[in-house]
C-alpha cells in the first residue's frame, strides 16, 4: 500500500514539474523568429503531394531558366567565328543543366518530402470531403 502511494505521489510530482517547466518557457518576441516559425510550421503541415508539387514548380522554373539561357547562348554562338563548336557547347551545357534540374528535383523529393510522415487520420478525414 505504501509503495503504490509513494509511486503515485512521485508520478504526480513529475507531471507537476513538467507542466510547470512547459508553462515557464520564454516567449519569442522578435518578429523574424515568428516569421521563421510560421514558415517552418507551413512546411511541416504540408502533405507529401503538396511538397512534391512545390518541388515540381521549382523544377519547372529551373527548366525555363535553362531554356532561356540556352537560347541566349545559341544567339551568341551564331555571332561567333566558330559557330559549330559554340553551338555544340551550348547544347552540351543545356543538357547538363537540365540533368542538374532533374537531379535537384529528385533529391528534394527524397529528402524534404521524404521527411513527411503519412497520417492515417488525415487520409480518413480526406475520404469524407
Amino acid at each position: 500500500m505504501k509503495k503504490t502511494l509513494l509511486m503515485l505521489v512521485l508520478v504526480f510530482a513529475v507531471i507537476g514539474m513538467l507542466s510547470f517547466a512547459m508553462a515557464q518557457q520564454p516567449e519569442d518576441n522578435d518578429t523574424d523568429g515568428k516569421a521563421n516559425k510560421s514558415a517552418n510550421e507551413t512546411a511541416k503541415n504540408m502533405t507529401y503531394g503538396q511538397c512534391v508539387m512545390a518541388a515540381a514548380k521549382v523544377k519547372n522554373t529551373c527548366y525555363a531558366d535553362v531554356k532561356n539561357a540556352s537560347e541566349a547562348c545559341k544567339a551568341d554562338a551564331e555571332n561567333a567565328t566558330d559557330s559549330k563548336n559554340a553551338s555544340k557547347d551550348c547544347i552540351n551545357t543545356y543538357k547538363q543543366d537540365k540533368k542538374q534540374c532533374k537531379a535537384d528535383f529528385k533529391s528534394t523529393k527524397r529528402t524534404e518530402c521524404g521527411k513527411i510522415k503519412h497520417n492515417i487520420f488525415q487520409t480518413i478525414g480526406y475520404a469524407f470531403y
